[in-house]
């Protein structure tokens, strides 16, 4: 799958918020972190990584939005995807109970 160079930039940057915080980065974060105009352009882009099945998220919910298996094989490759979305659900499992930076 073919991402923009912004899309690939938003995708790393949901990946290493919950690699470190554990919890997604709000649209406003991730236009901090891009330099981007505004938080439309980055629901802009969200949407499209949705529609490439890069990323996923809970309608209604605020930080919910996370690489999909897809995504994280985009960005790590397929052996070690499986290990990091494996750890992932894990740590997702546990607080809710259901090389850019």
């Amino acid at each position: 799958m073919e991402l923009t160079i912004t899309q690939h930039r938003v995708l790393v940057v949901i990946a290493m918020r919950l690699n470190q915080d554990t919890y997604s980065p709000s649209s406003r974060d991730i236009c901090d972190v891009l330099g981007l105009a505004s938080t439309n352009a980055v629901a802009i882009h969200l949407k499209a990584l949705k529609k490439k099945g890069m990323i996923a998220w809970e309608d209604r919910l605020s930080r919910t939005v996370r690489p999909t298996d897809e995504g994280w094989e985009y960005l790590l490759g397929r052996e070690v995807a499986n290990q990091r979305v494996d750890l992932t659900r894990s740590i997702a499992g546990r607080l809710r109970a259901s090389t850019w930076p």
